[in-house]
């Protein structure tokens, strides 16, 4: 941060804070799920190869506006990272010091999927502050809105949580690791659970 920016600029994050919200999203995945019928098929054509990457993403990220599918938020947005651009650390958001960080379902619905968005924390004058820690002030800069493109990760096994599940308390758990994959064509790797 220090090597690209002067100490005056406020344009540079100083923190990036890595957010989820769990998802249902029925056209989200149709649109990047299997091709074709039972055999693969669309009128005799073999879509194999294509649903070799299309069942693939409960593994990894798609990278486009989430606006343009229509989705149900089944929970409020959690954090499960924070990037320290200061310190050149991640720290992981888990409250039990585990790796899972988790947040509450708030919805009842069938959870397919998880968007994740980045939001940054700029160092700003304390009169436009929205944030402060340790007596340095920090605007808010989101990458959730549609005009900025959301990274989706689908469930491999998507979840149906129903009211009664909802008021006991279900929670979906995310634990996040970088660096980890094994296939080696990601920065990053996400595990997943449902407690209801």
């Amino acid at each position: 941060r220090g090597l690209i920016s002067p100490t005056t600029s406020i344009s540079i994050p100083s923190v990036a804070i890595l957010m989820a919200v769990v998802v249902e999203c029925e056209d989200f995945c149709k649109a990047y799920g299997q091709v074709g019928d039972s055999k693969e098929k669309v009128v005799d054509f073999d879509h194999t190869p294509v649903n070799f990457f299309g069942n693939r993403y409960h593994t990894y990220d798609v990278s486009l506006p989430v606006s343009e599918y229509k989705y149900k938020a089944l929970s409020d947005a959690f954090c499960v990272a924070k990037l320290l651009y200061d310190e050149v650390k991640i720290e992981a958001a888990d409250e039990k010091g585990d790796g899972w960080s988790s947040g509450k379902i708030t919805r009842p619905g069938k959870c397919q999927g998880v968007i994740f968005y980045v939001d940054y924390l700029c160092r700003v004058s304390k009169e436009k502050a929205t944030h402060q820690k340790d007596g340095v002030h920090y605007a808010s800069i989101t990458s959730s809105t549609a005009s900025h493109r959301q990274v989706v990760r689908k469930l491999q096994s998507p979840t149906i949580v129903t009211e009664a599940e909802v008021q006991k308390g279900a929670t979906f758990f995310c634990k996040t690791s970088f660096d980890d994959d094994i296939h080696g064509i990601e920065d990053h790797c996400f595990a997943f659970k449902i407690v209801k």
